[in-house]
């Protein structure tokens, strides 16, 4: 049996690190040293691994013997955190390193525990949280102990050695840290936070580790996009119906509850480590996060609520839907909260310049808008993130600190800001507070209007009623209006008293179904409605009644009119022209032609008879005078004129079209036509005799005349030089 020397060992340890400790044991009545880091201090203890605790059935009763050896296991597992709490320095640092399953037994209550955010799942049976929360407290003081670089004067471990323990030997890793920051986050904020800056101030390797987890994380964030392909169609694109099914419909209950828990885990725990180690929010914003998440969020949330809509919103399942809804609600909360995480530290860098001329300054504005501008994209999500975290206002501020930024493209994206915003999409995300972790079926709200406040605009009451719709879809806009009115637009209130049944009786007699009716369209319906008429306001036979002296009657109101005067009432054509004449949309045409009337060709024309080509002529009235006066003529005038009038050609409105084509052809022709040379006329040409005598006499005679004295001339230029010899 071997027995340690307690005193030596103390003295020692004052001056020594434990990786350069040694302890004296005795072993066998013989006394050696033993390094204090070593496997020989490791014991054999067998240990166990954290079970998660049994949930009830619906009546709040355990299946018989669940809970019982739930206890009974997770007593052992008590124990052996209680023994590796007291072991001495040397004892535990050997043990977790190598001890056989000691370190990975601390790592099973961290992968089973319950987060802050569903700490409500954890069974309300007084046993069983008892005895969690006694582990939940243990598991934390080892932790704590183990990421301890210096316990005591007597106690501690080289600065180098600490580091490489809890690297190589796996101490510590990224997805512990991420389990401490959502177990222990909210309990032990401060304590947490120490934590996590020694671990990365020993080992500067787990910033490594983080810059290569970043993209497994966006490897995870499109894994869930893959699982809902079939998303709503993109405005504009034209699909057909058959394909814009609901994404996911056909997915398994089971299966959708682990998206929705594995959304909130992803989301909380980065959100939760970076509030604690805010360093890592610039190497997210290295790798270009931003858009991974504002793509995860408009592609995976409403597509999940449509789901849980589609297959939980009933009386059986009701309990499921709230359930639901209150998980993807604190989602959202998170991945807005991560987005802006990403880039709080380029608007503190922004903040901190003093020269608006730092190049620095403008390459930080720049790049602050355009890790924005590359999320407008994703409407839903924008308009989320808006609502919680003012754009504007960031704009705001950069366009004043940096002044040689470019104005027109910030004016750009505040314009498509207000448009997206203006469009109705997704509802507003909590704004102030943290998720509750209490078993409320209701989301997160901020109530921006309660306590008496103003009533909102119109886009801020629409963000109200759908605050009130996500968790009571069934209820029609125009009812929820009305209680919010009632209920000073608090849609905490509304939802809390629509739960509880607590409605007034004036809101109670109300349809909940009741649509919602804007206040200009609800005036004008009231305006222009018919006015309700009672018998007594007037004799059905337009006669004055018998008793017209009796109260009961009254005289014929002027403003009903009859059915006739209505129809013949025009004055609604003024309104339009005025309205009209202030667009400016309408010109006065002015008639131009100012010209007497002829009334020449007034005569009648005859209906023209069906198979009748053309009108026949018809005669001018002033020429029908004549025709009067040859009425009186005899008999074989008159049938002399009738052949002459058959014979009279008739006025062609319309030329026939075959006469144009064929005098068109014959024109064309005759311009193309190649027409033989017209007989030359030329004297001395002709074969007759006295041609032929000519023409021999000049043959004869020609030396005689004209000019045959070329010769002689050349002969005379040729002696005075002018020619050549």
């Amino acid at each position: 049996m071997a027995s340690e020397n307690p005193e030596s060992s103390l003295r020692e340890c004052k001056e020594k690190s434990l990786e350069a400790l040694s302890v004296s044991v005795e072993e066998g009545g013989v006394t050696r040293k033993v390094p204090a880091l070593s496997s020989y201090f490791a014991s054999n203890r067998q240990m166990t691994c954290f079970i998660t605790p049994p949930k009830p059935n619906d009546d709040g009763a355990f299946v018989l013997g669940a809970k019982d050896s739930w206890l009974s296991k997770t007593n052992i597992f008590k124990e052996n955190m209680q023994w590796l709490l007291t072991l001495p320095h040397h004892r535990f640092w050997s043990q977790i390193i190598y001890g056989k399953d000691s370190w990975d037994s601390v790592i099973t209550f961290l992968q089973e525990a319950y987060p802050y955010y569903i700490l409500d799942s954890l069974p309300q049976d007084p046993d069983i949280k008892q005895m969690y929360f006694q582990i939940y407290f243990l598991v934390f003081r080892i932790i704590k102990r183990a990421t301890t670089r210096k316990e005591s004067e007597a106690h501690w471990i080289g600065a180098k050695k600490f580091g490489s323990l809890l690297y190589n030997y796996t101490i510590v890793s990224f997805p512990i840290l991420l389990d401490v920051c959502v177990v222990y986050g909210e309990s032990f904020k401060d304590e947490v936070h120490n934590i996590i800056n020694k671990v990365f101030k020993a080992q500067p390797m787990y910033k490594e580790d983080l810059n290569n987890l970043v993209q497994p994380i966006k490897t995870i964030f499109q894994s869930l996009e893959d699982l809902f392909p079939e998303r709503s169609c993109v405005p504009g694109e034209l699909t057909k119906l058959s394909d814009r099914r609901v994404p996911g419909l056909d997915m398994p209950m089971s299966k959708i509850q682990d998206v929705i828990l594995y959304l909130l885990d992803v989301s909380a725990s980065l959100s939760t480590f970076i509030n604690f180690y805010p360093d890592a929010a610039n190497i997210l914003h290295q790798h270009k996060f931003e858009l991974n998440i504002s793509t995860l969020y408009d592609d995976v949330i409403p597509s999940v609520t449509n789901v849980v809509k589609n297959q939980c919103f009933n009386d059986d399942k009701m309990s499921t839907y709230f359930n639901l809804m209150l998980k993807i609600n604190h989602t959202r909360y998170f991945l807005i909260t991560l987005f802006h995480q990403c880039l709080e530290p380029i608007l503190n860098s922004i903040l901190l310049k003093s020269d608006a001329r730092d190049p620095d300054l403008t390459r930080l504005c720049n790049n602050f808008i355009d890790t924005l501008s590359n999320s407008f994209i994703h409407s839903i999500f924008i308009t989320d993130y808006n609502n919680k975290f003012a754009i504007e206002s960031d704009f705001e501020m950069i366009s004043q600190i940096c002044p040689e930024l470019d104005h027109e493209k910030l004016n750009f994206l505040k314009h498509s800001l207000l448009k997206t915003c203006a469009a109705p999409h997704s509802t507003v995300p909590p704004a102030e507070a943290m998720p509750s972790t209490s078993q409320s079926t209701q989301p997160v709200k901020t109530d921006a209007y309660a306590n008496n406040s103003p009533k909102p605009k119109d886009n801020q009451l629409a963000v109200l009623i759908e605050e009130v719709k996500d968790i009571l879809p069934q209820l029609g806009d125009g009812f929820i209006e009305r209680c919010l009115v009632y209920y000073k637009y608090s849609s905490a209130d509304v939802i809390n008293a629509i739960l509880e049944d607590s409605l007034p009786p004036s809101l109670q007699s109300l349809d909940r179904e009741l649509p919602y009716i804007p206040p200009e369209l609800e005036n004008e319906i009231q305006k222009e409605a018919v006015p309700t008429v009672n018998i007594l306001d007037f004799n059905a036979f337009n006669e004055k009644p018998p008793g017209e002296e009796m109260t009961g009657y009254r005289k014929k109101r002027d403003d009903n009119k009859s059915f006739k005067d209505l129809i013949d009432d025009k004055s609604f054509r003024e309104e339009f022209r005025n309205r009209f004449s202030e667009l400016g949309i309408i010109e006065t045409l002015v008639d131009i032609y100012d010209d007497e009337y002829d009334d020449m060709y007034d005569g009648e024309v005859d209906v023209q008879e069906v198979g009748e080509l053309d009108r026949k002529f018809v005669t001018p009235r002033v020429l029908e005078q004549r025709a009067e006066r040859s009425s009186s003529e005899s008999d074989d005038e008159e049938v002399e004129e009738d052949e002459n009038q058959r014979r009279t050609t008739y006025l062609n409105f319309v030329e026939n079209p075959e006469d144009v084509r064929a005098r068109y052809e014959q024109r064309r022709a005759s311009k193309t036509l190649k027409h033989p040379h017209p007989p030359r006329n030329v004297a001395g040409d002709s074969k007759d005799t006295d041609v032929l005598r000519s023409r021999n006499n000049k043959t004869v005679h020609k030396s005689s005349y004209a000019n045959h004295n070329r010769k002689k001339g050349a002969k005379n230029k040729r002696a005075h030089g002018l020619l050549p010899s």
